[in-house]
């Protein structure tokens, strides 16, 4: 056995081509003759060849080859152990020469089969002088290594084996390189999978950071038209309520005065202060209705709409911003009615009257005009909103839908409203569009496709009544139950104190109507038709749900489905005789 410095690095920088060898055989004398072949005597060889060249005049001759490094054991299990060695020290073998018969150990097969183990990468040549196994028999034993061993027969010829020697060290060399490279290209390949896992991960947390900004804005959004539709419907109804208020005053205090001058009251007075304090209530009653029905969550499916109702409760909402910057300008003219959402519409209209005030600085107001029309166009509908405000720099325009974009200071504007605006129009099947100078003003245009006007329903003949008719009326408030008492007075009226007590009336007595407030407590209003139902006689026929609010999704979606009449509070005798035509039997 012989031990061997480490190969050096070429001067390229790579590793140079492992050369070690270890020969594996009982004969001793084999060992010489590899050491011959591989060894020390090959560049006596090359010495010789030199000498030749320069006494017989040939070519010169070619650089010496490098010698391998050759290590030697007798037995299988020697072998094994130098092998197990050198990968310890990080000195490998690159190539074996095994002997097929080494008498009384391992043979040539198991030997190589044990290397195996220690070294899955070591290059095997097995030598024999016999048949001893068929080269199917050797690839049946072998064949998970099959690539990493070549069989030599004895005699073996010195060319055959150095060339052997030297293309299975190289193999050997060639295969650590590609794996070395291999390993390499995985490290980089998980380092760019990293990189991008970690770019993926920082793309979701962003695209979720701005789903939440988007939620937020839309929030503050809708904060911020709340607060500009408090300050509309604060001014709306405390206009009418002032002349209501001051009006029953002035009728208590007449009422209030002593017997002996109560008939020397104006009559007259009396009756237009009534009358007027009526005119307010009424005026504050359809204010509440409209606020119902700006509210209340709206069917998603498109139905017959006239803009103008739409646009003149928009315009109310807007008014508390309008009258501080312009004077308002409108111009309806006769239009068809379109397909629309008349909630959607009013969300629309208010966003866009808003925008036209806050584009002119306020304190001028004689100067500035924000001119609302609405006229056909074609077989459309067109509502024109312009103003005399700053106007919309040229490189604005084609940003002035995208969402968040606004020119509007911090804290005024999301940025969301005109994109929002756009979205619902176009649903509609509609357009809105922006035309505007600089310094002079804007127009947006919302055009609408036009429906069919819808015709007038068919009215049933009014039934013959016995007067009068007899009411059950139901009402969490019992102030409230007193008040359509009175204004019903004309009828036989009998109130309840709840759904369960209203049950026991109507199974003792028959009624014309039942009056059911959706807040009542002990009762809600499904679960009081459900028993009206079960009660019989078609009495679920007989109940009219009265509501001071919206409706929840859940009764919105009962009383459509089962037809029954909801009627906002405060509402009036004739509403109530309109109900007892077409409901009471």
């Amino acid at each position: 056995m012989s031990a061997t410095p480490r190969a050096a690095e070429d001067s390229a920088g790579h590793p140079a081509a492992n050369r070690r060898v270890l020969v594996v055989d009982d004969n001793r004398a084999i060992h010489g003759d590899f050491r011959k072949v591989l060894g020390e005597g090959s560049h006596e060889q090359s010495a010789l060849a030199e000498l030749e060249a320069v006494l017989f005049g040939q070519g010169p001759p070619r650089p010496p080859a490098e010698p391998f490094l050759i290590d030697s054991a007798y037995q299988g299990q020697e072998a094994q152990a130098l092998v197990r060695q050198a990968c310890a020290d990080g000195r490998p073998y690159a190539v074996a020469f095994v002997d097929m018969r080494m008498p009384p150990g391992w043979d040539g097969v198991e030997t190589a089969q044990r290397l195996w183990e220690v070294d899955p990468e070591l290059q095997i040549v097995v030598c024999t002088a016999y048949s001893d196994y068929s080269w199917e028999e050797l690839l049946g034993k072998l064949e998970a290594y099959a690539e990493r061993f070549l069989i030599l027969k004895k005699p073996f010829d010195h060319i055959e084996v150095r060339q052997l020697a030297t293309a299975l060290s190289r193999k050997w060399t060639v295969e650590r390189q590609a794996h070395a490279r291999t390993l390499e290209l995985e490290a980089i390949v998980r380092a760019r999978t990293t990189t991008i896992r970690e770019a993926h991960d920082r793309l979701q947390r962003e695209v979720t950071q701005r789903h939440r900004m988007e939620a937020q804005l839309r929030r503050a959004q809708k904060l911020e038209a709340l607060g500009r539709l408090a300050a509309g419907i604060a001014h709306e109804i405390n206009n009418p309520l002032a002349f209501v208020i001051a009006n029953l005053q002035y009728v208590r205090r007449a009422i209030d005065l002593p017997a002996e001058d109560l008939s020397r009251a104006p009559l007259e007075d009396l009756s237009s202060a009534l009358a007027e304090a009526c005119v307010g209530g009424d005026r504050i009653k359809q204010i509440v209705r409209d606020l119902k029905a700006f509210a209340q969550p709206h069917d998603e499916s498109l139905a017959v709409v006239d803009v103008r109702p739409v646009l003149d409760f928009s315009l109310k909402m807007a008014a508390s911003e309008i009258r501080r910057r312009a004077q308002l300008v409108t111009r309806f003219d006769e239009v068809p009615a379109v397909w629309a959402i008349s909630g959607r519409l009013e969300q629309v209209f208010v966003n866009l009257l808003v925008n036209a005030a806050q584009a002119i600085e306020p304190g001028a107001v004689e100067k500035n005009q924000i001119r609302v029309t609405v006229r056909a166009l074609d077989d459309d509908v067109a509502v024109e909103i312009s103003d005399s405000g700053v106007g919309i720099p040229p490189g604005n325009l084609e940003r002035i839908f995208d969402p968040f974009f606004t020119t509007k200071p911090v804290g005024v504007g999301t940025g969301l409203g005109l994109s929002i605006c756009h979205s619902i129009v176009t649903a509609f099947g509609g357009d809105l569009t922006v035309e505007s100078v600089e310094g002079k003003g804007s127009t947006f245009r919302v055009t609408l496709p036009s429906a069919a006007r819808a015709g007038e329903a068919t009215r049933a003949p009014a039934l013959r009544l016995p007067q009068p008719a007899r009411l059950l009326v139901v009402d969490a408030e019992p102030s409230v139950a007193k008040g359509i008492r009175r204004v019903l007075s004309g009828h036989k009226v009998q109130t309840a104190d709840g759904g369960v007590d209203a049950l026991a009336l109507v199974a003792e007595h028959p009624f014309d109507l039942v009056l059911y407030d959706i807040m009542t407590r002990d009762l809600a209003p499904a679960d009081m038709y459900r028993r009206l139902q079960e009660l019989g006689r078609g009495l679920e026929r007989k109940l009219v749900l009265t509501a001071a609010g919206a409706l929840g999704p859940e009764l919105a979606q009962l009383v459509a489905e089962a037809g029954i009449p909801c009627v906002d509070k405060p509402f009036d005798a004739g509403e109530i005789e309109l109900l007892l035509q077409t409901r009471a039997t």
